[in-house]
């Protein structure tokens, strides 16, 4: 799961964790929609794509241009899964 951290005038101003209506994912493990989830503290559920290679990617719309300053990850509640490299575009 992630959240987004955002910026006004340099200092950090708040978090962001958007809906999941906000969010769109390249692939679904077993395109189930128990797998289809990234919002913080949402329970055991987490975003799984369908294969473990590179170029899996998740868009959280913002719904506006908006700075980022930091962006906080975590890993699956119920099982040693987490992301080990990202970029932001």
């Amino acid at each position: 799961a992630r959240t987004l951290a955002i910026a006004e005038t340099g200092l950090c101003h708040g978090e962001l964790n958007p809906p999941e209506a906000m969010r769109t994912y390249s692939s679904i493990y077993a395109d189930q929609e128990y797998y289809a989830h990234s919002m913080l503290d949402d329970g055991d559920a987490a975003w799984c794509a369908k294969t473990m290679e590179a170029g899996q990617w998740m868009q959280i719309d913002l719904g506006s241009p908006t700075t980022i300053a930091g962006v906080i990850l975590q890993g699956r509640n119920n099982a040693a899964q987490w992301v080990t490299k990202f970029v932001i575009r």
